[in-house]
C-alpha cells in the first residue's frame, strides 16, 4: 500500500468522486458546499501539509482521508473516501486501519471521527475497525466515534498480523 500526503491537485480526483449534494453532505458534512470547487474544498476541509492523505495503487488515488489535530493527544479522521470503482473491494477497510497507523505514529492517544447513522457502510467500517460510539457525544443524526491509538489497541491487517509502521512516500 502505497500512502502518501495529498496535494491540492489531488483534490480534482475526490471531487470526480462526488456525484451529488448529499453524497457530499454524508461525505464530508455540512459545511463543505457544493458544487465542490478544489479551492472551495481546500478550504472548507482546511486541507494543509500533514493532515491529508491519500492512497495510490498503479498511479493513481484510490483513497482519500485526513487526520485533524485536535489537541496534543487526539487526532480527528474525518473525509474518509475510497474510489467508486474500488468500494465493497476491502480497501475501505484497510484506508481506515491504515490511517490509524498514521495517526500512532504521530504519538496519538485517541482517535475521533463522526460519521452520519444513516451511512451504513461507513458505520459498520469504523466498527470494524475498532471505533465504539461516544453515546453522549453523538446525536439523533450523527455518531461520535472513538479508537485508542496506542499499540495495544492497535487493529490488526487483513494478513492477521500486526500492521507494520506505515511509510508515507
Amino acid at each position: 500500500m502505497k500512502i502518501r500526503e495529498a496535494t491540492p491537485a489531488d483534490l480534482k480526483t475526490v471531487i470526480s468522486w462526488i456525484p451529488d449534494a448529499t453524497a457530499c453532505r454524508t461525505w464530508a458534512g455540512p459545511l463543505v458546499r457544493f458544487p465542490l470547487y478544489p479551492e472551495d474544498l481546500a478550504h472548507d476541509i482546511e486541507f494543509g501539509p500533514g493532515n491529508s492523505y491519500c492512497r495510490v495503487a498503479a498511479g493513481d488515488i484510490i483513497a482519500f482521508g485526513q487526520l485533524i489535530r485536535k489537541d496534543a493527544k487526539r487526532l480527528h479522521m474525518a473525509r474518509v473516501i475510497v474510489a467508486p470503482e474500488k468500494r465493497a473491494s476491502g480497501v475501505g477497510g484497510e484506508w481506515c486501519r491504515a490511517l490509524i497507523g498514521l495517526a500512532r505514529q504521530q504519538g496519538c492517544e485517541t482517535i475521533s471521527l463522526n460519521v452520519y447513522r444513516d451511512n451504513a457502510v461507513a458505520l459498520r467500517l469504523d466498527a470494524g475497525a475498532g471505533f465504539s460510539e461516544v453515546v453522549d457525544k453523538s446525536t439523533p443524526d450523527l455518531c461520535h466515534m472513538i479508537a485508542a491509538g496506542n499499540p495495544e489497541n492497535q487493529p490488526e491487517c487483513t494478513d492477521g498480523g500486526t500492521c507494520p509502521p506505515i511509510a508515507i512516500t
